[in-house]
């Protein structure tokens, strides 16, 4: 491993523009704006999903001689670029059992994961040791094929070989640059498919004429999405949206760190709420893609969908339902229902539970206390929407309630028993709840804990299945993973083409062949996976 520092990426006008800006560099900084990593024996041949000891340590040795230079822009953003190298030679899939032949670019793809993924973890350190103030921005890989050629089956004599082991390393750049400079050419499509996918709950069932949606990024619209599909109810795209260097200098000029990404609807009182697939991609690589949470019938106001960085990476994501489920506008209102707290409620002991989701860190726990000690969920507009268990709270008796309101209502304000309610929520009878009960949708579930308040417990409205179906699930051979950074469609198209995955009618994924890596994961053959969104 070593280090390279180039000073001539930017300009001194761009130099000058990103002190300014930031008002962080001092006269100390040496005017060098690039500093570069390179490594030689990162990875084994055919293997990406663990550094090898080796890459390891010249991986360590080049970020400790990187310190200073850290150290000295500790103030600004700094921004990582992974460069993955590779020759023509046929390269070979060694994770997985048997191997398979993959196309150019692949086994890079894969190694600039592995690799993201060790950095940042090391980044994290050097937040923590003080080194630098915040985690760099990653952007996206460059992959690079060598030019000498290769032709199957040829003799490769030795010093041909020595030619092709150039062309395969891997290289690391921390660097400044205008913020702007990442944003531009980011590629922002907004669509609607018409064909079923378990994995994409907003595909399908989307026939109407009020889905046409500006397309903006920190409020500056980027495009218009026109999904409108009444005469044939068929798949509809805005086409690919590109960020050209006005439009991000326009974006930057509003917040340097943060994008907002949001819709708003231009369809009227009747526009239709199902909720179309966003895809963010730059230079052929896919960032995101899912589905976008839903916009409540004949809402027009600006809605979050996404939170990025500067380099278009997601950050946040925005709550609520993301199926094209069509909410009627009665349900959930843009002006909110005013909650009354029951009659029931000791004011100075017992706290609500609350399955609430806006905008502002829904896979979070919050509390809402009578007094208003705690926080709602604030959704943007300073409303909060009741999640899909429901109200839950413990009255004076310490007996667990369940507030009887719909998934999905807005709550605009909570006031306190006796007090004037011009909208009122109509609360009906309330009934038990046990501890361990899950949502419909499993995305949920209720737990307590003792000891935490004067009642003796408490229940927590919680993300994710409760332990008792994990362990149903292991008993079942049933893993649940996450996506490591990339599309479903991605997954799907590795690794089921190639027979390493077969898909199964409920939407998960069964391990056929001996053993499949993911996200130096190993998983062995009949292995249940379970997508964990």
């Amino acid at each position: 491993m070593c280090c390279k520092k180039n000073s001539l990426l930017i300009t001194e006008s761009e130099k000058t523009y990103i002190r300014n800006l930031y008002g962080l560099l001092t006269e100390a900084i040496t005017g060098e704006d690039q500093i570069t990593l390179t490594a030689d024996s990162t990875f084994g041949p055919g293997k990406y999903s663990q550094l090898s000891p080796s890459g390891m340590e010249e991986l360590n040795a080049g970020i400790k001689e990187a310190s200073a230079w850290l150290t000295e822009n500790k103030g600004s953003i700094i921004f990582v670029q992974i460069v993955a190298g590779e020759s023509q030679i046929t390269n070979y899939d060694s994770e997985q059992d048997p191997k398979i032949p993959v196309a150019p670019k692949v086994l890079s793809r894969l190694r600039s994961k592995t690799l993201k993924r060790y950095l940042n973890e090391v980044f994290k350190g050097l937040v923590e040791s003080g080194v630098i103030k915040e985690m760099p921005i990653f952007q996206e890989p460059r992959i690079e094929i060598g030019k000498t050629k290769y032709t199957k089956g040829q003799a490769i004599s030795p010093a041909l070989r020595a030619i092709y082991n150039t062309e395969q390393f891997v290289k690391v750049e921390l660097k400044l640059m205008a913020p702007e400079k990442c944003l531009v050419n980011l590629e922002i499509e907004v669509k609607y498919e018409k064909e079923t996918n378990a994995a994409f709950p907003c595909r399908g069932g989307h026939t109407c004429n009020n889905a046409t949606f500006d397309v903006k990024m920190n409020g500056v619209s980027i495009g218009v999405a026109d999904l409108n599909n009444l005469k044939d109810s068929g798949s509809r795209t805005s086409g690919v949206l590109k960020i050209d260097d006005a439009k991000a200098k326009q974006i930057i000029g509003v917040n340097t760190k943060i994008i907002t990404f949001s819709l708003r609807c231009l369809s009227g009182v009747d526009c239709h709420s199902g909720t179309p697939e966003i895809v963010i991609k730059k230079n052929n690589e896919t960032i995101y893609h899912s589905c976008s949470p839903a916009i409540s019938r004949g809402d027009q106001n600006e809605y979050p969908i996404l939170t990025l960085d500067p380099c278009g990476n997601v950050t946040q994501k925005g709550t609520g339902d993301a199926t094209n489920k069509d909410t009627p506008a009665q349900q959930t209102t843009v002006k909110g229902y005013i909650l009354t707290l029951p009659q029931d409620i000791n004011q100075k002991k017992d706290y609500f539970v609350c399955g609430l989701t806006g905008g502002l860190g829904a896979e979070r726990l919050k509390l809402i206390s009578p007094k208003g000690d705690c926080e709602l969920f604030i959704k943007k507009g300073g409303e909060a929407i009741v999640g899909p268990k429901g109200l839950i709270y413990v009255d004076n008796n310490g007996n667990k309630k369940l507030m009887d309101v719909d998934p999905g209502t807005v709550i605009s304000n909570v006031v306190d028993y006796g007090e004037p309610n011009a909208n009122p929520l109509p609360i009906k009878n309330p009934e038990g709840l046990m501890s361990n009960m899950e949502s419909g949708s499993g995305k949920y579930h209720v737990e307590y804990e003792k000891g935490n308040f004067s009642q003796g417990f408490t229940l927590f409205f919680k993300p994710g299945p409760s332990k008792f179906r994990l362990e149903d699930e292991k008993l079942k051979n049933i893993v649940r993973f996450k996506l490591d950074d990339e599309a479903i469609e991605d997954f799907e198209n590795y690794y089921i083409p190639k027979k390493l995955v077969e898909k199964t009618p409920d939407g998960t994924y069964k391990v056929i062949a001996n053993k499949i890596t993911y996200a130096s994961n190993v998983y062995i053959k009949d292995t249940i996976l379970k997508l964990d969104s």
